[in-house]
């Protein structure tokens, strides 16, 4: 809201830091997951001919489960109040329920127990991922909102390198040391949570919302104005083109044992 921008503390390179820092924490977690420890983990309960198969299952169901939670929580913290503010309270909700899942997911011995981990997982990171999104918003001047959001950028990409790194080299072949790799990601989300949660600091909402301030409806979250973002629509639909482009064209291959003459 505008009251909580216009108050809020001074635009600083250490403020931006620790209102991006979650996102080191995001982007490691589900870096290790979705490219490293779920192909391994997956071969202890499915055969390497539907490996790849139980994983697009598994990510495709995930991410129809963020696309819900993600807006709906973002929503709900609009219209949270709390003496911390409006996000924090359900990024700290979110991230100590990650911890339940990913536990979940350490241990499990069967795939059910991993599909409902890696689920909950998606469910709860979301709670807080839609909350952190509004965050900025709240804190960074619209005039400095490019600089915090390469700054944003920056640290996610530092969280996928650092991941591939890291767990790509600790984790076994046959993903026997997963519990161990669960540990690291836990503890390296945790503390860029404690970073962003610590380091930042709101305004309470319930003075905010008490002084007459009408925060957005449930349904507005999934309310789009297409003619207020023309540009935006029109740089998707170039992208979605030159990636289209880049598609190979591939010829039909020739029928087997047929010879080909010149």
């Amino acid at each position: 809201m505008e009251t909580e921008r216009t108050t809020g503390p001074s635009f600083s390179w250490t403020s931006v830091f620790a209102l991006n820092s979650y996102w080191v924490g995001l982007s490691f977690m589900w870096t290790s997951l979705h490219v490293i420890l779920l192909p391994a983990v997956l071969l202890r309960f499915v055969s390497n001919e539907i490996k790849n198969t139980a994983l697009g299952m598994l990510t495709f169901a995930g991410l129809i489960i963020a696309m819900i939670v993600q807006p709906l929580s973002g929503a709900v913290s609009d219209r949270w109040r709390s003496r911390w503010g409006r996000r924090r309270p359900l990024i700290i909700l979110g991230t100590t329920l990650d911890l339940l899942f990913l536990a979940a997911m350490a241990l499990s011995n069967d795939l059910m127990l991993l599909a409902i981990g890696y689920f909950g997982l998606q469910f709860t990171s979301n709670i807080a991922h839609g909350p952190a999104q509004g965050l900025m918003h709240d804190r960074v001047p619209s005039v400095r909102m490019g600089v915090a959001s390469g700054v944003k950028s920056y640290l996610d990409m530092a969280g996928l390198v650092i991941a591939s790194l890291w767990v790509g080299r600790m984790l076994a072949p046959d993903g026997s040391n997963a519990a161990q790799v669960v540990i690291l990601v836990a503890c390296i989300l945790v503390a860029g949570g404690l970073i962003t949660v610590l380091g930042v600091r709101e305004v309470s909402s319930r003075v905010d919302l008490a002084q007459g301030a009408s925060p957005p409806s449930l349904r507005d979250a999934f309310r789009t104005d297409w003619r207020a973002h023309e540009d935006y629509w029109r740089l998707i639909a170039l992208v979605s083109l030159l990636g289209l482009r880049r598609v190979p064209e591939r010829s039909p291959a020739p029928a087997h044992g047929r010879q080909q003459t010149l």
